[in-house]
C-alpha cells in the first residue's frame, strides 16, 4: 500500500517487515487508509526541513511489522521535526491541526478505527527526534479440524 503513495524524491523509504502470512480481524481497506494517513503525516512533518537545506542525514520513513503473541505491531517512524509535549497531547482532538491545510480528522480518525477493531495505537515523539506510531492489532487465529 506504501508503494502506491507518490514518493518525494528527498525521503528514503526502510522496510523491515514481518513476511509471515497473518491474518488481522479488519477491514483491509481501513487498515490501508490508517496507514496511507499515517505515513502521509510523516512525509508532510518532514518535507520543510528536507526540503529547506541538503541535510547531512536523509529524510528517513521506516515501516516495520512483527507478530509478538496475538497480535500484529505496526511501527511507522520519521526523522521529521517530532511535535512538542503540548501538540502530542492533543493529537487525538477533533479539529485539531498544526497544518494550516488540514482539518484534524486524521488522528482520531485513526484512533477510532484501530479501536473498533480490538487494536490501538500509541505515539511517541520529541522536538528535534522524529515521531513514532505503534499500531496493534488482533490476529484471527484459524485452528484446524472441527469443533
Amino acid at each position: 500500500q506504501v508503494e502506491e503513495l507518490e514518493r518525494p524524491s528527498w525521503l528514503q523509504v526502510a522496510f523491515d517487515l514481518n513476511d509471515d502470512e497473518l491474518v488481522i480481524a479488519v477491514d483491509h481497506d481501513y487498515l490501508r487508509r490508517v496507514v496511507v494517513n499515517l505515513v502521509e503525516n510523516a512525509i508532510q512533518a518532514m518535507e520543510p526541513q528536507a526540503t529547506r537545506v541538503k541535510s547531512p542525514s536523509p529524510a528517513t520513513l521506516t515501516l516495520r511489522s512483527r507478530r509478538e503473541s496475538e497480535r500484529l505491531f505496526l511501527t511507522i517512524e520519521d526523522t521529521g521535526p517530532g511535535m512538542s509535549p503540548e501538540v502530542l497531547a492533543r493529537v487525538y482532538e477533533p479539529l485539531y491541526s498544526t497544518k494550516t491545510y488540514g482539518v484534524g480528522l486524521g488522528l482520531p480518525t485513526v484512533k477510532q478505527i484501530m479501536e473498533s477493531a480490538g487494536g490501538g495505537l500509541e505515539i511517541t515523539s520529541e522536538p528535534g527526534c522524529g515521531t513514532k506510531v505503534l499500531l496493534w492489532l488482533p490476529l484471527e487465529i484459524r485452528r484446524s479440524g472441527a469443533a
